[in-house]
């Protein structure tokens, strides 16, 4: 009982004798001085690394894939052929037009052209021979004739034949002659001109098909996926090959919209990966937003690299840090020296031995503290500071 007696004094003693100090003394509290030194205020965000366009390609007629001409990891230019199909009929159709196209220009210039000079010489030639000819077939037949030296019918018959032959071949020679003497009509230059259009028109169109059974690529790029194999029927329209664009790498990054007053366009950032300690690269804010995720309450940016080291892939997972502000010769102090309470802003100092309440404004946020408005350099303040009543005894002690 006698020990309970004493523990009670002793806490009673120990208690009225704190009281009594805060009464007579106040508080004792940690300080630091304000400082003037350069902050950076920085967003620290985490996104990926991404091309601009991402493209599945793949045929748009369909056939068996007989050459694959790039590998994943590969670089492609701009229409550079990567892959081709086997189609046997598209290429029959090719030809066979090519020989149509052949033939009517060959029938247009038979309508366009005047028959050469050495050519109307043949053709009179033969006209003059197969007048001969017929002449003397009639007269062979008028002479047996008079003469009586046909001794049967038979006879009479063979040479009346004979002379109807050269009768039939003067006058396909005469007619050869006359085709060859007369102008050609409009009419028939207007048809081979139309036949010749037609097939021109149909060899161009099959030729397209037959491009088609080469699969190019749409822009310059790095093929990061392949989904075929060689041997293997491809449908229309299926995909051959994923290409990144290379031209224009994007980082896209989400954050709390609470952010969006600290953000601008052409705002610096450094870019790290986690994969690569030690290395990293530059890149600028090009765009905020459009638009707000409702649901999770982020805004996306996206920001464009200066340049883009070769240990960069696409679809990385990187670390943002973008410059927001940069205060070059900033009055400053660490956050536990700071007091924010419903909308205001102050720091505690001693004032003829009472606490006394300094109402400040926070311009940027540092690593290495707060760049502040509305304080002076190498003043005192209170650390911890948010418990001290303003008019409180208040004794500052500097932190060692």
């Amino acid at each position: 009982m006698k020990r309970i007696m004493w523990f009670v004094l002793i806490v009673l003693v120990v208690g009225i004798s704190f009281f009594a100090k805060k009464l007579f003394v106040g508080y004792e509290a940690p300080s630091v001085k304000t400082t003037n030194k350069k902050v950076v205020e920085l967003l620290i965000a985490t996104g990926r690394f991404t091309a601009h366009r991402n493209s599945n390609i793949g045929f748009e007629v369909a056939g068996v894939l007989v050459e694959r001409l790039v590998e994943e990891g590969d670089t492609v230019k701009l229409g550079q052929v990567v892959a081709r199909l086997n189609n046997q009929e598209i290429l029959a159709q090719v030809a066979s037009a090519e020989v149509a196209v052949v033939l009517a220009t060959h029938e247009l210039e038979r309508a366009m052209r005047p028959t050469l000079l050495e050519d109307l010489e043949r053709l009179r030639a033969a006209a003059d021979a197969a007048k001969v000819n017929t002449k003397q077939a009639l007269l062979e037949v008028t002479r047996a004739e008079k003469l009586g030296e046909f001794g049967n019918e038979a006879d009479r018959d063979l040479a009346n034949t004979k002379l109807e032959q050269a009768r039939l071949v003067e006058r396909q020679r005469n007619a050869e002659l006359a085709l060859a003497l007369r102008v050609p009509l409009k009419e028939e230059k207007a048809l081979a001109e139309a036949q010749l259009s037609n097939a021109k028109a149909n060899l161009a169109h099959v030729q397209v098909l037959a491009s088609k059974r080469e699969l190019r690529a749409p822009f310059d790029g790095l093929v990061i996926k392949q989904f075929t194999e060689i041997g293997v029927s491809v449908p229309i329209g299926t995909p051959v090959f994923r290409i990144a664009e290379t031209s224009n790498p994007e980082i896209l990054v989400d954050t709390d919209e609470g952010n969006l007053g600290r953000l601008k366009r052409g705002q610096l950032a450094t870019v790290t990966a986690q994969g690569f300690p030690g290395f990293s690269f530059k890149a600028v804010l090009d765009r905020i937003g459009p638009n707000i995720d409702n649901q999770r309450g982020v805004v996306p940016l996206m920001l464009i690299p200066n340049e883009v080291p070769q240990w960069v892939l696409f679809d990385m997972t990187v670390d943002v840090c973008i410059e927001t502000a940069r205060f070059e010769n900033a009055i400053t102090l660490p956050p536990t020296a700071v007091v924010e309470k419903a909308g205001k802003v102050w720091v505690v100092i001693e004032e003829n031995g009472v606490a006394k309440f300094k109402y400040i404004k926070i311009l940027g946020h540092g690593r290495d503290g707060l760049a502040l408005e509305g304080i002076e350099s190498q003043v005192s303040v209170a650390i911890f500071a948010s418990g001290i009543v303003e008019g409180t005894k208040l004794r500052l002690v500097e932190k060692p």
